[in-house]
């Protein structure tokens, strides 16, 4: 019996951070409304795949605490055995601490690029560094000797924040949270292909961005590295719009224009098999410019020092 795959949920599309490089928000075709996913269909997604999936990772372009159900939705995965539960989020939100505490989220992942709000915003464009960092302060108070949840510092890591790095791994390390510091990409894989192919079919300010902030020999020299991969991870990942419908890839922003015209949870394994191998506009140049296998790997030190 081969691995199960993995289910991704956004349960919103929404964003209130609107950070520089990120499609929703720099991306030049805003073509996706806002939706927030309910807790009907996120009923019928648990039980279509219970027993079915490896573990549940809830958020991908979007703030998940921005739609109001999310504890409820997290609840009846968990109901229908999903026990593993990350949440990617950017924490600038208002949040009730203690039902997150009692919810059943096993990991919190947060995105962070600033601990003075010069830094922060350059990245973080619409974000309340005050809000989050008290968010993680309150949070890591109230935690308690179980430590759990768990909640993970992602640290984008750019050329306008490296000075901040270390101090902020040690601010985390002493409210007892965890640190993870990353080489930050650049957006999307549409972004990424495309700096890679042809920067000038970029606009001015992504590309200004890019070279100013990011470090771009990093993506260069992985995504040379990782030419050689035929394939791509993103074939163990189950991605799911938040209105239901099952999406080819959660690293093309593009998916979200090609999603599937019935819901995932009136799909069988075949047929979402069969629908997530087809290959768009950028599959091909995609992977033949290794960016599937630089999003599908880790952009830290320790990679590049083993890989590179």
């Amino acid at each position: 019996m081969g691995r199960k795959m993995n289910l991704l949920i956004d349960p919103s599309t929404k964003c209130q951070v609107s950070c520089t490089i990120c499609p929703v928000y720099a991306y030049e075709e805003r073509f996706i409304e806002p939706c927030s996913m309910t807790f009907e269909v996120a009923s019928k997604i648990a039980a279509h795949f219970r027993g079915k999936v490896g573990q549940l990772v809830i958020g991908n372009w979007s703030e998940p605490f921005l739609n109001e159900s999310l504890f409820d939705i997290v609840d009846v995965f968990r109901k229908n055995g999903l026990q593993v539960i990350s949440v990617n989020t950017n924490f600038s939100t208002l949040i009730d601490m203690a039902r997150l505490l009692k919810s059943g989220i096993t990991t919190l992942y947060v995105s962070l690029s600033g601990i003075t709000e010069d830094v922060y915003v350059k990245y973080h464009r619409k974000g309340d560094l005050d809000l989050v960092l008290g968010n993680i302060r309150e949070f890591a108070s109230r935690q308690g000797k179980r430590g759990k949840p768990k909640l993970v510092v992602n640290w984008h890591r750019f050329k306008h924040n490296e000075h901040q790095r270390e101090d902020a791994r040690t601010m985390m390390r002493e409210m007892g949270v965890g640190f993870k510091d990353y080489y930050a990409h650049p957006g999307c894989v549409e972004h990424t292909v495309d700096y890679l192919t042809n920067p000038d079919g970029m606009s001015e300010d992504s590309l200004r961005f890019i070279e100013e902030s990011v470090f771009s020999d990093k993506i260069r020299a992985m995504c040379n590295w990782n030419k050689r991969a035929k394939a791509c991870k993103q074939r163990e990942l189950i991605t799911v719009h938040a209105d239901g419908s099952l999406l080819t890839c959660c690293a093309l922003y593009t998916a979200y224009k090609d999603k599937s015209s019935v819901p995932v949870y009136e799909m069988t394994m075949k047929q979402i098999k069969e629908f997530k191998s087809r290959k768009g506009d950028y599959c091909l140049r995609c992977l033949l410019n290794g960016v599937a296998g630089y999003f599908n790997s880790p952009k830290t030190d320790a990679f590049y020092k083993g890989k590179i």
